[in-house]
């Protein structure tokens, strides 16, 4: 994958390709591979352009995050020039050097619903089958 090609350097005709590619029903692995960039990527362009997720898809709990005791400042980074999100976020999954914090905003390709983080999967997918998603 080439470095640096996240949705913020993508140009917008090269975004607008990944939407009209993403509504047209072409398969989520080949629109990475065409434009050379990670899942999280693609997410970040469908919500930064407000397209729903594809109806096909399912939500699962992701056992990954949890419910912070306190609030934590959002962990996004973004813009130009760089800043951080100004949001505080109740919700965070850990890591090897803490717990990564996130708004709603920039939870990309999830939702929280009735106390619980959620991911949209494909309904064939290992997490659908199992019910939850897990690292």
């Amino acid at each position: 994958m080439a470095e640096n090609r996240g949705p913020v350097q993508l140009p917008d005709q090269v975004k607008d390709a990944v939407v009209e590619e993403y509504l047209r029903g072409d398969k989520i692995d080949l629109i990475q591979m065409d434009h050379q960039f990670s899942p999280g990527s693609l997410y970040r362009i469908l919500h930064e352009r407000e397209i729903p997720l594809r109806t096909f898809m399912v939500w699962v709990p992701d056992r990954d995050w949890l419910m912070l005791g306190s609030p934590k400042r959002c962990r996004h980074i973004g813009g130009s020039p760089k800043t951080h999100c100004p949001n505080l976020s109740s919700w965070g999954f850990p890591r090897s050097n803490g717990v990564w914090a996130y708004c709603r905003e920039h939870m990309y390709g999830r939702r929280i619903r009735n106390g619980i983080v959620e991911m949209a999967v494909h309904p064939e997918s290992p997490s659908a089958q199992r019910g939850y998603v897990e690292r």
